[in-house]
C-alpha cells in the first residue's frame, strides 16, 4: 500500500524544469511580444522601403544625369545601395526605443520582471530579439537595393559582390542598424520614455555631430569624431570618414555596450 501511495505522489510532482525561466524562453517570448506587434512588422518594413526607394532614386538620378562616379574608386553601383541606410536608421532607433519605452508607458513591464525577476536577461533577450530582426529586414533590404540599382544604372557604372568593399558595406551596413536597435533599446531602458529616447538618439546621431564640428577648438572636433555615427564608416568607402570601417564600427558598438552596462545597472536597482 506504501508503495503504491509513493509511486502515485512520484507521478503527480509537478515538473519544476517545465516553468523555469531560461534565457531562450525569454527570447522566445520577446520573439512573440515584438513580432505580434503591428508597430514592428511597420517599422520594419518601412526601414526596407526607404533603403531601397532611396536606391532606385538615387540610380535614376545618376542615369539621367550619366555621372561617371563620385570621383573616388568605387563605382556608383557599390555606393547607391547604402544610400538609404543614414534614414532607414531613424525608423530602427524608433523601434528600438519604443519596444521598451511603451513596456514603461503601458506598465507591461512589471509583467515582464514579474516573469523575470533578474530582469537583465528579459532586457538583453529583448536586445538580441530585436537586433535580429533589424539585421535581417536590412540585409535584405540591402541586397534588394544593390541589385535593383545594378539593373537600373548603365552597365559603366554598375558593381558586383566580388568587387573590392562591396560586401563590406552591404554586411556592415546590416551590422550598423543591428547595433543601433541594441543602443536605442538600452537608452529607452535609461530613460524609461519613449518621446525622451528618441530625443537623446536624434540628437546623439542627426544633431550633435554637425554642432561639434562647427565648433572651431579641435578638441572639441575631436569629441566629434567619437560619437555612435562613427559607425557609418562600416559601411562606408574607406578613406572618407574619419575612422577606418570597423574602428568606427568598433566605435558604435562601444557606446552600446556602455548604454547596455548602464541600463542594466538601473533596471536592476530601480522599481518598474
Amino acid at each position: 500500500m506504501s508503495t503504491e501511495t509513493l509511486t502515485r505522489s512520484g507521478a503527480t510532482t509537478p515538473k519544476t524544469d517545465q516553468y523555469k525561466v531560461t534565457f531562450p524562453r525569454l527570447v522566445k517570448s520577446e520573439t512573440i511580444k515584438l513580432a505580434t506587434v503591428r508597430s514592428t512588422i511597420w517599422s520594419l518594413a518601412v526601414a526596407i522601403v526607404i533603403i531601397v526607394g532611396f536606391a532606385v532614386l538615387m540610380a535614376f538620378a545618376l542615369r539621367s544625369q550619366d555621372i561617371p562616379d563620385f570621383g573616388s574608386e568605387l563605382s556608383l553601383g557599390a555606393t547607391v545601395a547604402t544610400f538609404g541606410i543614414g534614414f532607414g536608421q531613424l525608423v530602427i532607433v524608433v523601434l528600438g526605443v519604443l519596444s521598451i519605452g511603451s513596456e514603461y508607458s503601458t506598465g507591461m513591464i512589471r509583467s515582464t520582471f514579474s516573469a523575470a525577476p533578474t530582469r537583465i536577461p528579459a532586457l538583453l533577450a529583448k536586445m538580441l530579439v530585436l537586433a535580429v530582426m533589424a539585421f535581417v529586414a536590412s540585409a535584405i533590404a540591402l541586397f534588394a537595393a544593390f541589385f535593383v540599382a545594378q539593373a537600373i544604372l548603365p552597365a559603366s557604372q554598375t558593381a558586383s559582390l566580388g568587387d573590392p568593399q562591396v560586401l563590406r558595406m552591404l554586411v556592415g551596413g546590416a551590422l550598423f542598424l543591428a547595433v543601433m536597435a541594441i543602443f536605442s533599446v538600452a537608452v529607452g531602458a535609461i530613460v524609461r520614455s519613449t518621446a525622451a529616447g528618441i530625443s537623446i538618439i536624434v540628437g546623439l546621431i542627426f544633431i550633435l555631430p554637425g554642432l561639434l564640428t562647427a565648433i572651431p577648438w579641435e578638441w572639441v572636433k575631436t569629441i566629434g569624431r567619437y560619437l555612435p555615427d562613427s559607425g557609418m564608416a562600416v559601411f562606408s568607402e574607406a578613406g572618407i570618414m574619419p575612422h577606418e570601417p570597423w574602428t568606427g564600427f568598433a566605435i558604435l558598438v562601444a557606446w552600446a555596450v556602455a548604454a547596455t552596462l548602464v541600463a542594466s545597472v538601473l533596471v536592476k536597482r530601480r522599481d518598474a
